[in-house]
């Protein structure tokens, strides 16, 4: 199989899962281009960039959107209220639970992410920016932690979907 056949097998299976479809776009079809998303970095600039298309950040809401990570960046340790489910589809993203070592995957990897699980991310040094494209059923949110599992305050915005 395809590289581009199992990453919209991965994409088909987050959506899918969820009925996302059928419950958000209320009988339509949703459609989005490239050229159409908008990209915003609510972390600031220098960052990740996010382009919902559908849902926000901050409610209790399901939310599917893609994230892009510069080459080499990392997240700060942090968990989320709710799970996810994530499809990497350019670059190598990175992915490591508190205590384990750090994981690569490629494009092409499914990710299922348990909420409240401190964690962290990033996009492999060297090679090509990431582009992930990540759903949550429950709403999308994130709280800064330190590396031992301890709460760090939120970035301005954040919690309100900025």
């Amino acid at each position: 199989m395809s590289l581009a056949a199992k990453t919209l097998l991965g994409i088909a299976a987050v959506l899918g899962a969820h009925q996302l479809v059928a419950s958000e776009v209320k009988q339509q079809p949703l459609l989005v281009r490239p050229y159409e998303l908008k990209w915003r970095q609510p972390f600031g600039p220098g960052g990740m960039s996010l382009a919902f298309v559908i849902g926000r950040l901050g409610n209790h809401n399901p939310a599917s959107y893609f994230i892009r990570l510069p080459a080499g960046f990392r997240t700060g340790w942090h968990i989320h209220s709710n799970d996810y489910e994530a499809v990497v589809l350019k670059g190598t993203f990175t992915a490591q639970e508190q205590g384990q070592p750090e994981r690569e995957l490629p494009v092409g990897s499914f990710v299922a992410q348990p909420g409240r699980q401190n964690h962290r991310n990033g996009c492999v040094s060297g090679g090509e920016e990431c582009l992930i494209f990540i759903h949550y059923e429950h709403g999308a949110d994130a709280q800064p932690m330190t590396a031992e599992g301890k709460p760090l305050p939120a970035p301005q915005g954040a919690a309100k979907g900025q």
